[in-house]
């Protein structure tokens, strides 16, 4: 996804929008063009997985706002009331395996090698489905995943694999929630992720 530039150790300083939170707001959330999704991380054993989730469709964010009112969330840009989400969106998820006690490198974990890292991160699949109170219905979407290409020196970026979930939206209402669960090559549960807008 060429618009998506941030980092885990760039988003380390990002506010989270929490749905407590901006039910307190008495000004509406104002949205980027690029959604931070959330955080999580995954340990077996001795090592740690971060995952960085992102959500973006071209401008369709930019400038959207979020307001609680009495009969429900509503959303907007300007003057215009904004109801369903786009055609597609896109979900970027970043992740990058380290030894949870190894050596700091910046503001995280020296990551692993990768021969250590490629069978876990290769293997992962991916279930999505839109969620509106009680009821799910399974998300369609096509994935392409991109991984380093060389060992990691200290001196060049950390070697992030990237999960690009290209995911059918068309007349998904902006109140439902898209839940995405990460499993391992077993179908253990490695993560879950929910957009929450």
């Amino acid at each position: 996804m060429c618009c998506v530039r941030l980092t885990l150790a760039s988003i380390a300083l990002l506010p989270g929008l929490a749905a407590s939170a901006l039910a307190q707001q008495t000004k509406p959330i104002e949205y980027k063009r690029v959604v931070l999704v959330g955080m999580v991380t995954h340990q077996k054993g001795k090592f740690c997985t971060e995952f960085a989730a992102f959500m973006t469709s071209k401008d369709f964010f930019e400038g959207l706002e979020a307001k609680e009112t009495p009969s429900g969330r509503i959303f907007a840009k300007g003057k215009t009331q904004v109801t369903e989400f786009p055609e597609t969106i896109t979900v970027e998820i970043q992740a990058l395996m380290h030894d949870c006690a190894g050596q700091v490198w910046g503001p995280m974990r020296l990551p692993t090698d990768l021969s250590v890292a490629k069978p876990f991160m290769s293997a992962l699949n991916f279930q999505l489905k839109w969620k509106r109170l009680l009821d799910e219905r399974p998300a369609n979407y096509s994935l392409t995943v991109s991984s380093p290409e060389s060992a990691f020196w200290p001196e060049n970026d950390p070697p992030y694999w990237t999960y690009d979930l290209e995911i059918n939206s068309k007349g998904v209402p902006l109140t439902d929630h898209l839940v995405i669960e990460i499993h391992s090559k077993d179908q253990a549960l490695v993560a879950r992720l929910a957009v929450h807008l």
